[in-house]
Order: structure tokens, then C-alpha cells, then sequence
């Protein structure tokens, strides 16, 4: 069973998407990305509204490059073919949480 999933954790790019957003501003940051849109690295810290050390992000960057979710060219970022669907997926799931959420908060209310 083991086997079909990956026998190590770097192996395959979905556990490896998940370590990478684990930070509290990479998720934010990766969902606010417009797919038809090519970023600067300075537009991405702007994106983010809050402090963030460069190089972590330029490491989260690369990560995402190395995954194929974001594509770098002439210093400006984009999501790629691959990461579009990603990033669709991504904010399904926030609004999911989001819904349950005030599920939970309207239920306490009463």
C-alpha cells in the first residue's frame, strides 16, 4: 500500500506542496495569485501585507518553481498550467473551512 503512495515524503509533489504551505502567510499568498497575472518579487511581499523575510519567501518561490506550480521568467512570477488547478483546489478548500466555520459560530449563536 505504501507503494502507491510515496515510499518518501519528498517523492512526490503533493506532500511536498503541503510542507511548503505550511507557513501562515503561504497559503494567503498562494491564493491571492491571479492566474492571468505576472508578479515581482516586490508585488508578492505587497501581496502578503505583512512582514515576511525575503528569503523565505524567495525559498517558498523556489519551492513552488521546483514543483512546477509557479513558472519565474524575466523576474516575474506566474502560476503554470499545473498550478492553476492547484490554486483552484486550494480555494475550494478555504471556502469550505470558512463555511463551516460560520456554521458553527451562527449554531452558537441560537
Amino acid at each position: 500500500m505504501q507503494r502507491n503512495l510515496c515510499s518518501q515524503i519528498n517523492t512526490c509533489s503533493v506532500p511536498a506542496f503541503f510542507l511548503i504551505m505550511g507557513k501562515k502567510w503561504a497559503f494567503p499568498i498562494f491564493c491571492r495569485l491571479n492566474p492571468e497575472k505576472e508578479y515581482a518579487f516586490e508585488e508578492l511581499i505587497k501581496l502578503l501585507n505583512r512582514r515576511v523575510h525575503r528569503a523565505s519567501l524567495s525559498q517558498f518561490l523556489q519551492k513552488l518553481t521546483d514543483l512546477n506550480i509557479i513558472s519565474k521568467q524575466n523576474r516575474k512570477y506566474k502560476l503554470t498550467e499545473k498550478g492553476i488547478p492547484i490554486q483552484t483546489a486550494c480555494l475550494d478548500v478555504a471556502k469550505a473551512v470558512l463555511c463551516q466555520k460560520e456554521c458553527t459560530l451562527m449554531n452558537k449563536a441560537r
